[in-house]
C-alpha cells in the first residue's frame, strides 16, 4: 500500500473535535488524486477530454475516533483492475500508531461522458494504477 499523510484541521472535525465521517472519503480522494498527479496523470485533462471516473460504490468501516490535529496516514491499494475500472482499497491509521482507524473501498469505472457509457481506460491511467496493484 502507498501512504499519504494529512493533519486534521477544523474543516475535518465536528463541534466535539472528532473527525466527521464524510471527511475520510475526502482524504482518500485527495491522496488518490495527488498520487495520479505525481505520476503524470491529470484528472483535469482527462475530464476536459470528455471522460470521467464515477463511483459505482463506496464503503467505510470506522474503528476508532480521530480528533483535531491528529496526523493520519492514508494507505492506498488497487484491486480488481481491468480495462474499464478498478477498486481502490484504503486504510486510515493515526500516524505513529499501528491501530487502524478506518478502512474501506471505492469502486470506479471509466466512462465517456457523452453519450454516457463505460469505456477502456487510457493507457497512462492504467499504468499509474498498476503501480498501486496489491498482489
Amino acid at each position: 500500500m502507498l501512504a499519504f499523510r494529512h493533519r486534521l484541521t477544523w474543516m475535518d472535525v465536528d463541534y466535539a473535535r472528532v473527525a466527521h465521517y464524510l471527511r475520510y472519503f475526502v482524504w482518500v480522494d485527495e491522496a488518490f488524486h495527488g498520487y495520479l498527479f505525481e505520476h503524470g496523470f491529470h484528472i483535469r485533462e482527462f475530464t476536459e477530454q470528455g471522460y470521467g471516473l464515477p463511483y459505482l460504490g463506496s464503503s467505510c468501516r470506522y474503528f476508532r475516533a480521530l480528533t483535531l490535529e491528529d496526523e493520519v496516514e492514508i494507505q492506498l491499494a488497487v484491486t480488481n483492475l481491468d480495462d474499464k475500472g478498478f477498486t481502490l482499497r484504503y486504510r486510515i491509521v493515526k500516524a505513529g500508531d499501528a491501530a487502524v482507524a478506518a478502512e474501506g473501498e471505492t469502486v470506479r469505472r471509466c466512462v465517456q461522458q457523452s453519450p454516457s457509457r463505460s469505456v477502456e481506460m487510457p493507457r497512462a491511467l492504467k499504468q499509474a494504477l498498476g503501480a498501486l496493484v496489491e498482489v
